[in-house]
């Protein structure tokens, strides 16, 4: 934790991202910048350059699955599948992304549907996908009551991969994933957080 802090918690890694009523003559913009170099200056940050550290290349494809069983004291057991999947830029990522609302995206998605409408087998079920400027990942995450629900639970969700991949998705599913996407832009617009959250993703990510 503390070389992952050292690493990136630097200022040549940082950005800042100012959206609001800034007047043209700037004096909002230097009064916020005073603001800032006092709590951020060199005394608190001092400008360093971080580890570059070099992603091992791995195969595109694995021979088998791997599997780790991490014990947790905790009350509810969850299971976490995940697949490795290509960069942002990759021509696939948008159809990646509409997949992981098909299948996961709140209490419509087909997972939740089936693992907890249908057969009563999990308490939260979603799937999602996570793709920095490197390589990412599409996951399926399950929450549940009881351990032995967790073989049942996991043979839902792959006879689901496995049907989406066969069958493909409806034109229902489609729009009301399309249709969630947009009106989380529109809301993201709402607010000033939103509008710098969206406004830094895209300019340093």
């Amino acid at each position: 934790l503390e070389r992952f802090d050292r690493s990136n918690y630097i200022s040549e890694r940082m950005g800042l991202v100012l959206v609001g009523p800034l007047d043209e003559k700037g004096t909002r913009v230097r009064a916020l910048m005073k603001v800032l170099e006092k709590r951020f200056g060199s005394k608190l940050i001092p400008r360093r350059a971080g580890e570059r550290l070099v992603r091992p290349i791995e195969p595109l494809e694995r021979k088998k699955s791997d599997w780790r069983i991490v014990p947790f004291d905790v009350k509810t057991p969850s299971v976490a599948m995940s697949f490795r999947v290509p960069n942002l830029q990759h021509p696939h990522i948008p159809a990646l992304d509409l997949l992981a609302g098909v299948l996961g995206a709140g209490e419509s998605s087909r997972l939740y549907q089936k693992l907890f409408y249908g057969r009563s087998l999990v308490t939260d079920a979603s799937a999602s996908l996570y793709v920095p400027k490197d390589n990412g990942m599409f996951y399926v995450d399950l929450d549940l009551t009881d351990i032995d629900k967790i073989g049942p639970a996991m043979e839902g969700a792959c006879e689901e991969l496995s049907r989406i991949k066969s069958e493909g998705p409806t034109e229902a599913e489609l729009a009301r994933v399309i249709a969630n996407v947009e009106s989380e832009r529109l809301y993201a617009t709402q607010s000033a957080d939103g509008m710098a959250s969206r406004l830094g993703f895209l300019r340093f990510v």
